[in-house]
């Protein structure tokens, strides 16, 4: 858990050095005497930008601080109610939302992979434009996709449970959901949940 939560870390600190760079690199280059030197130092450093206007925020950024979001949230809401349980004497395995937080922790282990593999896709995209390009349209459309099935994933993992009364299972080695597990009774709403199952593999995966 701990090897993840800083690989989240280092990939919002890779991005934001990155966004930086670019930035710097955008700024420029102006030779001062040394008058101007003195009077440089004093001035007030511009937050927003070179021309103080906001640089947009990417979509690699977007989905990692989603992803460090849905992360962070689980794993600290699991430990807040393993100390209530600790502290009441009872096993949280017990409770119906331990059992669906256990869950959900298995489906959120995607979000240090793939913030990894997003930091790199656009370290690569900014290398091949020079610091001025983004990744393709259908790349960021991929990575929303990615992302959101991941946060469909841990949601289904949290609600299901609540509203049926039954475990959620999910392969504890892929997080993917379980083909032969049928929480619904309802035949159009066990319908609904397969197909949510399918889109949700097809977002993570083709994403």
């Amino acid at each position: 858990m701990h090897v993840q939560i800083r690989v989240l870390l280092l990939c919002l600190v890779g991005l934001e050095m990155t966004s930086a760079a670019v930035q710097l690199r955008a700024e420029p280059m102006v030779r001062r005497g040394a008058g101007e030197r003195e009077k440089a130092e004093v001035e007030q450093v511009e937050v927003l930008g070179a021309s103080g206007e906001m640089n947009p925020v990417s979509t690699a950024v977007k989905c990692v601080m989603n992803l460090t979001i849905q992360y962070l949230s689980i794993y600290t809401v699991m430990a807040i109610l393993r100390v209530v349980a600790d502290f009441q004497g009872q096993n949280l395995n017990d409770w119906t939302v331990g059992e669906s937080l256990k869950q959900a922790c298995i489906t959120v282990n995607y979000a240090p992979m793939l913030a990894i593999m997003f930091l790199a896709a656009r370290m690569r995209v900014l290398w091949l434009t020079q610091l001025k390009g983004n990744p393709p349209i259908w790349m960021q459309q991929w990575m929303y996709g990615a992302t959101y099935s991941v946060l469909a994933m841990t949601l289904v993992a949290l609600v299901v449970p609540l509203l049926t009364g039954q475990k959620y299972t999910v392969n504890p080695e892929t997080g993917e959901p379980d083909p032969d597990h049928k929480p619904f009774e309802n035949q159009i709403a066990a319908i609904c949940f397969t197909v949510l199952k399918y889109l949700i593999m097809i977002g993570l995966y083709v994403g």
